[in-house]
């Protein structure tokens, strides 16, 4: 069984999970090939745990992929099988910047107002 990934959207319709990917194949196109490859590992299952990703807290999980530069990106799981991706970004540091983990919930948080029915 495969988990449905879904790309955050606003209430205005924008993915900001899209629009960094867009950008990342315009600076960085091997970078997006393995980022592509780490969000179909995500979607199968295949290898869920360290390194390509980590609990860090609060119901949110990172997707970590690359070499000198490392593609970020922060999710949360929902009932039924589904995994929703809420920001994304290249890390080069070891924390991630509060102001990022903070939008990262607030878009948990607005996902989770906007489909709890579902």
């Amino acid at each position: 069984m495969e988990y449905e990934l879904i790309f955050y959207t606003d209430e205005r319709g924008n993915s900001p999970i899209d629009q960094f990917l867009e950008a990342l194949g315009r600076t960085h196109p091997v970078l997006l090939q393995q980022t592509r490859i780490g969000i179909g590992k995500l979607k199968q299952r295949v290898n869920h745990g360290f390194p390509l990703t980590k609990e860090i807290g609060d119901g949110l999980y990172e997707l970590r992929v690359g070499g000198k530069d490392i593609v970020r990106m922060l999710w949360f799981f929902v009932a039924g099988g589904r995994i929703v991706l809420v920001e994304a970004f290249v890390k080069k540091t070891t924390r991630i910047p509060e102001v990022t983990r903070k939008r990262a919930l607030q878009r948990r948080a607005s996902y989770l107002a906007r489909h709890r029915a579902v």
